[in-house]
């Protein structure tokens, strides 16, 4: 192959499964030497200038053909004739190539056999379900209308047509058991990955959906979040070590039975969970109100919120990864803790606790006097 003289090693490997491609590179390669080729003999065969040579190629090769200036020798005829066999012949069919080039990346695309080709965005192994998808996919771009998403799987032939007509959408057909799949999907340059159980009904599925997150966390990047769906609560325990959130598969069941012992209960959190709906759960990292305690917290947030005008609301605290419900009013918030809070609209939490910590210090210098 001509083009694998003029590349490096590292852009041969890159091409090395990519056949059509790199012979539309070798056939390009070969009428641009062939146009040289006559260019230089054209010149000093008719004595014309360097410009004039390569005006005479570009009638030949396009089949233009003006004649302001045809070949006068015979050697120079000769030149025209076999230049104009070899590059007609070798300009339509490269053009032609181009053409079916095109087709053929739009199946791949299709069919999912190209690496995602997104940064920023999510990864989804194991497609839900088309309205599962629809609702978790209107929820994402709520938020952020332009955000990509890849969906690795391997059941399926090609996304549903309603789904793979939107943009910013990718489809890749991959086994979890193949080391491509997640280099292809290019985890270290996107922001979330979501593990859908590869069924929903069966709890065994959860030791697959351990063997997806295992390789995640092998390939993603450092600031890459997992989230991974659990069908059975008993077997949390696989996850343990791991870095990856669980959200629980069977939710609106518990949502269900919640209803039915507490009334508006479920309605309250889903709205509360929705993007849509406002009011929205926010996770922050304390730094100037470490060494509070949680009561401490809730007083002056009532405060300093009625003060600016916020609506804020503590709602839970994360220690070691794991949520604390209705923490003790005596509870210290330490170092590595996150809050979970409620907004109304947006906070900079930044300013927000700097608010916190002025309104503390002022009271303290109150009492002190």
């Amino acid at each position: 192959m001509l083009i694998h003289f003029f590349l490096s090693q590292n852009l041969r490997d890159k091409l090395r499964h990519k056949r059509t491609l790199v012979w539309i590179l070798d056939m390009a390669v070969m009428f641009i030497l062939i146009g040289i080729l006559f260019t230089i003999s054209f010149k000093f065969i008719e004595n014309v200038s360097w410009e004039e040579a390569i005006w005479q190629v570009w009638q030949t090769a396009t089949t233009v053909g003006y004649g302001n200036r045809p070949a006068e020798t015979t050697a120079g005829r000769w030149a025209t004739i076999l230049f104009g066999m070899l590059g007609i012949a070798i300009l339509g069919t490269l053009i032609g190539a181009l053409f079916d080039y095109r087709e053929e990346m739009r199946d791949r695309r299709r069919l999912g056999l190209l690496e995602n080709p997104f940064k920023n965005g999510i990864v989804i192994f194991n497609y839900p379900g088309t309205s599962r998808f629809v609702e978790l996919l209107r929820e994402l771009r709520f938020a952020d209308p332009d955000i990509p998403v890849c969906v690795v799987d391997n059941k399926l032939d090609e996304l549903p047509p309603g789904i793979s007509a939107l943009p910013n959408m990718h489809f890749l057909k991959g086994s979890i058991l193949s080391e491509d799949t997640y280099k292809q999907a290019k985890l270290q340059e996107n922001w979330v990955a979501i593990v859908f159980p590869a069924d929903s009904l069966n709890p065994e599925s959860d030791a697959t959906t351990k063997v997806t997150v295992d390789m995640i966390e092998k390939f993603a990047g450092d600031t890459t979040r997992i989230i991974h769906m659990l069908v059975d609560p008993n077997n949390e325990w696989l996850f343990a070590d791991k870095k990856s959130t669980t959200i629980m598969e069977s939710l609106e069941i518990l949502a269900i039975v919640q209803e039915i012992h507490d009334p508006f209960c479920a309605p309250t959190i889903q709205r509360l969970l929705l993007n849509t709906e406002g009011g929205n759960p926010m996770t922050v990292r304390p730094t100037k109100i470490v060494g509070w305690t949680w009561g401490e917290l809730m007083i002056y947030s009532i405060r300093v919120a009625e003060k600016k005008g916020h609506t804020i609301n503590p709602f839970a605290l994360i220690r070691n990864k794991k949520p604390v419900n209705c923490p003790s009013f005596d509870m210290m918030i330490e170092e590595d803790d996150l809050l979970i809070i409620t907004v109304q609209g947006q906070l900079d939490w930044k300013w927000f606790e700097k608010e916190l910590e002025t309104a503390k210090k002022r009271e303290t210098d109150k009492q002190e006097k």
